[in-house]
């Protein structure tokens, strides 16, 4: 069973994705910001995070550079509003995976995309 750490500012959202994942039996935890996610990162295993990118606190830029500068090499899905070349650029320097749509989210497209990311995951990091 795959652990999964949403972070997500909007309760809506969060919920949302945290019940779709868990009838798909994912292990799911969830934080409200950046800085939330930092001290469960901290403190659990998490096998592939879904990051908000805009967030108060701490967004999910920051959040995932703080990841990156902790040497923890955890998959990562983006989910953003924007997405003009950029914001992806950004993205990718922070370590970002792949990256949806939050104004559309599409739960099809994040459990088969987390299941390409957590099968690599499993190839490089031997989970």
């Amino acid at each position: 069973m795959f652990n999964v750490l949403i972070v997500e500012d909007d309760k809506n959202i969060r919920k949302l994705m945290e019940i779709n994942l868990k009838n798909d039996g994912y292990n799911v935890d969830t934080a409200n910001d950046g800085l939330d996610a930092v001290d469960k990162v901290g403190k659990s295993h998490y096998d592939i995070l879904i990051v908000d990118a805009m967030m108060p606190k701490m967004n999910g830029y920051e959040f995932l550079t703080e990841i990156k500068n902790l040497n923890m090499n955890i998959p990562s899905i983006m989910v953003t509003a924007k997405g003009d070349i950029e914001d992806k650029a950004k993205g990718f320097d922070v370590g970002v995976d792949e990256f949806g749509d939050s104004v559309r989210i599409n739960f099809q497209y994040i459990k088969e995309d987390d299941n390409i990311i957590i099968a690599n995951a499993k190839n490089v990091f031997d989970i």
